[in-house]
């Protein structure tokens, strides 16, 4: 340092002088004293959120990248061949994970985030990149047969997905959060069922029906108990039921009647159309994207991904009859956990029976 640096420093007063790693907090009261503590805390609180999703994002997407590798390898190697014991359950569950992971982050969103729609734009193009990036194929279009089918049911699939959103929190608003999540549950998945049952040709045994049957039955009771209000509106909760079911079965549907190479682009297709119907509601409410919303939305985005990849990959190694149910009953058991563990929750006498009920149901789903 030279001789005029130093006399510089050694002139100012105690309170001008650079202290070093005091000077994020030098800078910290000054926000303090000209804007008050709320603002200044919730900016800081913002940095670290962002920070916070990159670092998340980066470990999360490592390795469930590596395991989409080794499952492309799998199946390029003559013997890794489809329905193989110890295979069959592996996407499945990995889908139940993503999907919880969703739910956890949504809940720690609350109270953090002003636009849940903005949130949901980011989640959307985060998902579309990913879906990108996994894509074999380095075009968006590429010159295939299937090609039109995969765009069409792409966009179906992404417009039910916010169709789904909104008639759910409308229904929220006139029928209570009890029916709304009953009806959104049983509809995503009696209607899958329902569709492989009557254009696929997949036909339970009676014990797996009976398991089905319980899981609607579980979740009718792990949801019940709360506060409940008359139902003003019952055609809006049949529209849920039926959107919600519909938005779960076009991947079973995709993966009947779709071309398997192509994927990759139905996930990208689908939500590219979810995106911008996403965009279109969020400019309409007058909704902007903060720093919140970008993080969360990233957090959100990537096991929502996932969860739609894996499920693809699950239902190519299993029946709908097991897959949609196990996937919504033990979705809910996972919710519930991490409920007691992450947010100091208590279930209920009727929750942790209607829990057992599920154990039950995904035994005879499995026999």
């Amino acid at each position: 340092m030279s001789a005029i640096t130093r006399g510089r420093k050694e002139n100012r007063g105690p309170a001008q002088r650079d202290t070093g790693a005091n000077s994020g907090n030098d800078r910290f009261a000054q926000c303090h004293r000209r804007y008050g503590s709320s603002p200044c805390r919730q900016k800081k609180n913002a940095q670290t959120t962002v920070v916070w999703a990159f670092f998340a994002a980066g470990w999360i997407s490592h390795p469930v990248y590596a395991i989409l590798r080794l499952d492309k390898k799998r199946r390029a190697s003559p013997v890794g061949k489809r329905g193989e014991p110890g295979t069959q359950m592996f996407y499945l569950l990995l889908t139940i994970v993503s999907s919880t992971l969703i739910s956890i982050v949504m809940r720690f969103s609350e109270g953090r985030i002003a636009g849940r729609i903005s949130m949901l734009v980011v989640n959307y193009l985060t998902c579309m990149v990913l879906a990108a990036c996994h894509t074999q194929s380095g075009a968006l279009f590429p010159q295939s047969e299937g090609l039109g089918s995969t765009l069409v049911l792409g966009a179906v699939n992404g417009a039910l997905l916010m169709l789904s959103l909104v008639l759910n929190q409308e229904s929220i608003t006139k029928n209570g959060v009890v029916l709304s999540t009953v009806f959104s549950r049983i509809g995503s998945l009696l209607v899958p069922i329902a569709i492989s049952l009557c254009f696929f040709g997949e036909v339970p045994t009676l014990v797996q029906a009976v398991g089905a049957g319980l899981a609607v039955v579980a979740i009718v009771a792990i949801n019940a108990g709360g506060k409940q209000e008359a139902a003003s509106a019952r055609q809006l909760l049949f529209l849920l039921l039926l959107a919600d079911g519909l938005a779960s079965a076009l991947s079973k549907v995709f993966d009947e009647v779709g071309d398997g190479a192509l994927s990759g682009h139905f996930l990208i297709y689908s939500f590219a159309a979810a995106f911008l119907a996403s965009g279109v509601l969020a400019v309409a409410k007058k909704e902007k994207i903060g720093r919140h919303e970008v993080a969360f939305g990233m957090m959100v985005g990537i096991p929502n991904f996932y969860a739609a990849r894996f499920l693809l990959m699950a239902l190519e190694e299993l029946p709908a009859i097991i897959v949609y149910p196990m996937r919504g009953v033990l979705g809910i058991v996972a919710i519930a956990l991490a409920g007691v563990f992450l947010f100091r929750e208590r279930l209920q006498k009727r929750q942790w029976s209607a829990i057992g009920l599920i154990l039950l149901s995904v035994a005879l789903l499995n026999l």
